[in-house]
């Protein structure tokens, strides 16, 4: 029987947005004392009043509909009934009360549609109505299996083309879900789905412009998702559908994952492809994440990219996973979440970068283009699913403590540090091992650097003294006089800097972010650098100057005054060796830590001339790239700022005396 259509209820669907919330408060006080299947009656009449309003957007439309749907308050007996019976209500109707259903029944809804779809083809059609069903009735038909999660299978292509697919999969327990345009794609894509089966009636129906971007939004969906192709009336070539798989996964595909002949109905081996597909995306109820607090979405994905690698390092035999240890750790940039993730399979742990899916990308398309030659340790991999998304990397484990990160730059330094408080209790790191460290990291460096900028990506990092610009024009001065006791200001040369460090802004390849919680440190001498989202075209000397600038402005100490210190910094900008500097200063040299940042200044000297000379530079393209880090650095909180005024007043000094910064 269909359910009347109250004018009242009408009526208040198109009230304003006040006179609604006021009939929703209403309705919801006369639902309180009424029983479950009068208020799905009345909820039905409601949804289908929506139906008929004319003068709201669908955004609006969408938030009164799950205001209602929220306030009903059905129990999941009737909310099994209301979704399997939403099958005629407008997109927008249908996909609002969808997203106010629990997970696990929001597959009904496309169900309903489905067989809705099926029916209407069939025979003549008829009023739309939405029945709550007698409360003996069963929720699902008989003989058919429970709906199950991450099982949905969408099926692009006309009816004729998919019915024994549609039927393969019902058999498995699959929720096959047919579209015929792109709007139906569009509602269907979501984290339920696991494979997606084109059949050839599927690409005359779009416009040939949009072939090529609708096959792009396939790919570009989930990189756990199953994909079959029938490979006639593609959009493409084979050789550019191959191309657009890898720059959307940035790895070529398993034929378990994604397949592309001639022909599209599912076999016995898809079935089993699909299967464990779907196992691997709804692996996230069997296996528990600790500590727990990571948003759903997140956990799934994160759950799914550990499963995908465990069975990879575990193909030989079987396993055991239950379990995901989730530690929030530093390092990278502030925009992303880096997670160590440990399973319970005794290899060894891994570490997730979460984002958001284009910074993700571009970071993958810089670290493949220019970073794997030069070092493959990390192996990053890119999974997504439903707009998550995360890269996993390998492991740098501490040799000490197998299955933990090896400790930042940061942290080894931090306890040098400290440890020459306590010299008999606690020796830490090695000066020598160090002093190895930083002259293997200058090496890396300059391999990376010595790469010409190919123009495919756009520069990234950020090397300009704004930050002293924007503060002056508000009236915030600096008073930096040179060391040399001359009386001139070292910021005479702010806008001369700036003009030399753009000349040679994007002439090579940088990693783009070069700092001390950006350099893992293994076995107390071997550096790995992490976190290349920045890594594209810079200037020649940026990665060695912020180098040696985060060494001296984080540990350096003052064991004088600011004129003193920056008179040490002078000896080093004139290429004094290691053995003059601590003749002429032996108080600054007692420090194990500032002995360290001497020798780390003039290494990353004599190799930024030498990068600079190879690309038409000379000592003053390095003069002005140090000039501009100062300038910076005065103005980040953690960094010494005493230090980074000593570095001013020595470089301004140094620079006046050249003929070529007058």
């Amino acid at each position: 029987m269909n359910v009347p259509l109250d004018a009242v209820l009408v009526q208040l669907c198109g009230a304003d947005e006040r006179a609604f919330e006021r009939g929703i408060h209403s309705l919801n006080l006369r639902w309180i004392g009424a029983d479950e299947t009068g208020r799905l009656a009345e909820l039905a009449t409601l949804l289908q009043g929506f139906s008929e309003v004319r003068g709201l957007g669908p955004t609006e439309v969408s938030r009164r509909v799950r205001i209602a749907v929220e306030s009903a308050k059905l129990p999941e007996r009737q909310q099994r009934e209301l979704a399997s019976s939403l099958a005629q209500l407008p997109a927008t109707v249908r996909q609002a009360v969808t997203t106010s259903l629990p997970p696990q029944l929001r597959r009904l809804v496309y169900s309903s549609k489905q067989e809705s779809e099926v029916s209407s083809s069939l025979s003549p059609a008829e009023p739309t109505s939405i029945q709550p069903s007698a409360p003996h009735e069963p929720t699902t038909p008989p003989n058919q299996p429970e709906p199950r999660d991450c099982a949905s299978v969408i099926l692009l292509g006309t009816f004729a083309d998919h019915e024994e697919n549609r039927l393969a999969l019902e058999k498995k327990g699959f929720t096959p879900l047919r579209a015929t345009n792109i709007e139906q794609l569009n509602e269907y894509l979501d984290h339920e789905v696991c494979g997606v089966v084109v059949g050839r009636s599927w690409w005359p129906a779009i416009s040939e412009p949009d072939r090529e971007g609708v096959l792009k939004l396939i790919l570009g969906h989930s990189s756990f998702t199953w994909l079959k192709f029938d490979e006639h009336n593609l959009p493409c070539t084979a050789e550019r559908f191959e191309e657009l798989v890898l720059a959307a996964r940035h790895a070529v595909p398993a034929m378990s994952e994604c397949v592309c002949h001639d022909g599209w109905r599912l076999t016995s081996h898809d079935l089993v492809a699909l299967e464990r597909i779907r196992h691997l995306l709804a692996n996230a109820d069997a296996v528990r994440l600790c500590p727990a607090d990571i948003q759903e979405a997140q956990a799934r994905i994160l759950i799914g990219a550990a499963s995908k690698h465990v069975r990879q390092r575990n193909f030989a035999g079987p396993f055991r996973f239950t379990r995901v240890d989730a530690n929030l750790i530093p390092g990278g940039r502030s925009h992303a979440r880096i997670i160590r993730l440990a399973p319970d399979d005794d290899g060894a742990p891994l570490v997730a970068k979460i984002d958001e899916v284009g910074r993700l990308k571009d970071e993958m398309n810089r670290f493949q283009r220019y970073v794997h030659r030069w070092d493959a340790a990390l192996n990053p991999k890119l999974h997504y699913h439903a707009g998550t998304s995360l890269i996993i990397f390998g492991l740098v484990e501490s040799p000490e403590s197998p299955g933990r990160p090896a400790p930042t730059l940061e942290e080894t330094l931090e306890t040098m540090y400290y440890c020459e408080h306590w010299p008999d209790s606690c020796q830490g790191p090695n000066e020598e091992e160090l002093r190895e460290l930083v002259k293997r990291a200058i090496r890396k460096l300059q391999r990376l650097n010595a790469q010409r900028n190919d123009g495919v990506f756009s520069p990234k990092t950020f090397v300009a003294c704004e930050p002293f610009e924007s503060l002056r024009r508000v009236g915030i001065n600096w008073n930096v006089t040179d060391c040399d006791a001359s009386g001139g200001s070292a910021f005479d040369f702010v806008h001369m800097a700036q003009t030399r460090v753009d000349a040679l802004a994007d002439r090579v390849v940088v990693h783009g972010d070069v700092q001390l919680r950006n350099v893992l440190v293994r076995d107390g001498r071997e550096p790995h650098f992490i976190d290349y989202a920045n890594c594209g075209p810079g200037h020649p000397c940026f990665d060695l100057v912020r180098l040696e600038s985060a060494i001296l402005f984080f540990c350096g100490r003052m064991n004088g005054d600011e004129r003193e210190l920056a008179a040490v910094l002078l000896d080093i900008l004139k290429g004094c060796n290691e053995t003059g500097i601590a003749h002429a200063h032996p108080l600054f040299c007692t420090s194990r830590t500032n002995r360290l940042a001497i020798y780390t200044g003039i290494a990353c000297r004599a190799a930024a001339l030498e990068t600079l000379s190879a690309v038409g530079g000379n000592e003053d393209d390095y003069l002005a790239m140090k000039y501009v880090i100062a300038c910076q650095s005065l103005f980040i909180l953690h960094l010494q700022s005493g230090i980074v005024r000593s570095q001013l007043a020595a470089l301004g000094a140094f620079m006046r005396l050249r003929p070529s910064w007058q």
